[in-house]
């Protein structure tokens, strides 16, 4: 009797074959960690902190609960529709038509869009006001203004466009530690200006 294989394992079919692939499994939670923290994640805090520490902390808790709680859904569902046609792979949208119907599957696909594109344009504009920031201490540059977001996405676009898929996943890793180191200096500096009677 064969061992039944597993659903993270990577095999790629090619040549009339199956070929086991790297693991890639950290660079996925890199991916899902990015994605996570990315949008302005890291700024709750900032914004929940007028409100106390213990209630900030709370409502902290409460949207993480709710946010494990739907990627859990999610990941049963994909995993069931996955055993269910015997695919590697099934998009989001595909989940919802078969989970609540084509005209919510429509509805998600709006809500999907608006929300990466509000998404496209909010980092856009935020990469670009850090790159102006960066360039605004050369002055003979005399760049417009629109320059920095410009700059930004020709650079952050031109690489997903034109990168190899092993560039952008080594690109996303580097921006995920960078991230996580930063969030931790960020705690290490502020733990001390925590006052948890406010």
């Amino acid at each position: 009797m064969q061992p039944e294989q597993r659903l993270f394992s990577q095999l790629d079919f090619a040549n009339n074959q199956w070929r086991r692939v790297p693991d890639q499994r950290l660079s996925s939670i890199a991916l899902v960690a990015g994605t996570a923290v990315g949008a302005g994640m890291l700024a709750l805090p900032t914004i929940t902190h007028p409100s106390g520490v213990v209630p900030s902390t709370v409502t902290l808790v409460l949207v993480w609960v709710y946010a494990l709680v739907a990627a859990l859904l999610l990941a049963e569902i994909n995993v069931f529709w996955m055993r269910q046609w015997g695919q590697p792979t099934i998009g989001l949208l595909k989940m919802v038509e078969n989970t609540l119907g084509k005209s919510l599957a429509y509805v998600a696909g709006g809500a999907y869009l608006f929300l990466h594109y509000a998404l496209l344009v909010a980092y856009m504009a935020q990469g670009g006001e850090i790159i102006a920031s960066a360039l605004a201490h050369h002055p003979e540059l005399n760049l417009p203004d629109g320059s920095g977001s410009a700059l930004f996405t020709l650079v952050f676009g031109g690489l997903l466009y034109w990168g190899t898929e092993g560039l952008v996943t080594k690109i996303n890793n580097t921006f995920v530690v960078i991230v996580i180191l930063t969030f931790m200096g960020l705690l290490g500096l502020s733990s001390a200006h925590v006052d948890p009677g406010q």
